[in-house]
């Protein structure tokens, strides 16, 4: 089950306190991954993600305002003149419907025209770019919140489901896979935070997540999981032991 996150009076946001143990974005890249469906238009910006660095923003994962429903990603850089880069896609959300977001970044460059941004898979082309001109790298992560801005607010209004992080620059064919509903699962190199927000807050890799306002459970978009490993006794069982065995493994 994803989460349905509210916009108005109920404030709705997932914080994710120490999501990534020594996750510096400016070392190897970074690789961000959601599934949304927006439920209204915006009139106003909306956070699906917002990173923090002791506090302070590190990147946010935003849904532009206006029937355009761009995604604007920031990179805020430390050490520079400008303070962040940043890349505005082209290609816009719609309401009611499912979508794979990613972005993809290498960390060492100041351009925010070398941010990837993919929508189902798709490499976006970029407009209104922000670069840092005077040296700076990222800021390191350590907290992610979910469904709105850490200060000015902008919940988003509408479900997300599958967030991961991974310490890595994706190729452009790893983002088609997870478009295509694969787990983030299937990538587990360099993966430092996934929350799948099936039936509760809690994340898989990362710290548990502290639920504010009301996010309602709602029905997941379909994904493909890796297989549990199984395991099987390594010696013959006794005569009547094998159904006590299967038991005590889940299996009957």
């Amino acid at each position: 089950m994803a989460y349905d996150f509210d916009d108005g009076a109920a404030t709705d946001f997932i914080a994710y306190a120490t999501m990534a143990k020594n996750f510096d974005p400016a070392t190897n890249g970074v690789t961000y991954s959601v599934w949304t469906k927006q439920e209204t238009t915006n009139t106003t910006s909306k956070l699906i993600a917002h990173t923090l660095d002791s506090g302070s923003g590190a990147m946010n994962f935003r849904n532009d305002s206006g029937t355009s429903g761009r995604i604007h990603v920031v990179i805020s850089m430390t050490g520079g003149s400008v303070g962040n880069k940043q890349a505005k896609s082209t290609g816009h959300t719609t309401t009611g419907t499912w979508i794979h977001w990613g972005f993809t970044d290498d960390g060492s460059s100041l351009l925010g025209s070398d941010i990837a941004i993919y929508k189902d898979g798709v490499a976006q082309s970029h407009s209104e770019d922000n670069d840092e001109t005077a040296g700076g790298v990222p800021r390191p992560y350590d907290e992610l919140v979910t469904g709105r801005h850490d200060t000015s607010g902008l919940y988003y209004d509408g479900f997300i489901a599958e967030v991961a992080m991974w310490s890595e620059e994706f190729t452009a064919a790893k983002m088609l896979t997870l478009a295509a509903g694969y787990s983030p699962l299937v990538f587990p190199v360099n993966l430092k935070f996934y929350a799948p927000m099936i039936r509760n807050e809690d994340d898989r890799i990362g710290s548990a997540g502290v639920v504010n306002g009301t996010p309602v459970v709602s029905a997941h978009p379909p994904i493909i999981y890796p297989a549990r490993p199984r395991t099987w006794p390594t010696v013959a069982a006794a005569a009547g032991s094998v159904p006590a065995i299967l038991r005590s493994m889940g299996y009957v």
